[in-house]
């Protein structure tokens, strides 16, 4: 029995001791650096992202101010023609907010709400109401100020009409509904599909450039703060979003 118990003898205790008791944070510290690491990696990725985006964006900001005052001119030919200058104005509202409010981190509930109010009246104006309906109701809304990353609910908008409107003759609708209730914001687009897409999936569904492109920025700027899931049938195709703000 003295033999067998001279292996845990009291300093061999206290040393296995004092050896977890050292080891333990450094395996904390291990754990943390790992985990700074990867969010730096992880950072960096988005920033890199970011900048990536940012140039593309100022390659296609070619003299804004020729743009406005062109705008501008074009307003004051047409400025007896209601119709027309309704249009020059959506136009120059989606024009500024395409190359000033875009480039910010964040904009508001609100800023992102006229924004896409703006592009819809310019595409009502567009299109007939006896070829299509446009339906939109972005007043469930609790709090406005809530913010949001700008241009990442406007191309499931502009996916709708190019590949259902656009390309429909006749009977052709949209429907977009947006709620926000304690933070968590709930996007729904819906349209038909032209009757020559009829047994042949949406490209955009499979993987689109569009759609692959705000499915990467989603993937970068809310990461797990979201869902997306879209639906397809033979003639609709549905897109709901939940983001948690």
């Amino acid at each position: 029995m003295q033999s067998l118990a001279r292996p845990f003898h009291s300093e061999l205790i206290i040393w296995i001791c004092s050896f977890i008791i050292w080891f333990n944070p450094l395996g904390v510290i291990i754990k943390i650096a790992k985990d700074f690491h990867e969010s730096s990696v992880e950072k960096l990725a988005i920033a890199q992202e970011k900048k990536s985006m940012e140039i593309s964006f100022l390659r296609a900001q070619i003299q804004p101010h020729f743009l406005f005052n062109s705008l501008n001119s074009i307003y004051g030919l047409v400025i007896d023609n209601e119709e027309a200058s309704k249009v020059v104005i959506q136009l120059s509202n989606l024009l500024r907010f395409s190359l000033y409010d875009s480039a910010k981190e964040h904009i508001t509930l609100q800023e992102e709400i006229a924004f896409l109010s703006n592009y819809l009246l310019l595409e009502k104006m567009r299109y007939k109401e006896s070829r299509v309906q446009i339906e939109y109701d972005f007043e469930e809304i609790e709090s406005k100020e809530k913010i949001i990353k700008p241009l990442i609910l406007i191309s499931f908008i502009e996916n709708a009409f190019k590949h259902g409107i656009n390309a429909s003759i006749n009977n052709a609708w949209i429907r977009l509904a947006l709620k926000e209730k304690d933070g968590i914001l709930t996007f729904h687009a819906a349209n038909n599909k032209p009757v020559a897409a009829l047994g042949k999936k949406n490209t955009e569904s499979g993987g689109g450039v569009g759609l692959k492109n705000v499915r990467r920025r989603l993937e970068l700027e809310y990461q797990m703060r979201y869902s997306l899931d879209i639906k397809e049938t033979d003639d609709v195709y549905e897109v709901a979003l939940v983001l948690k703000l």
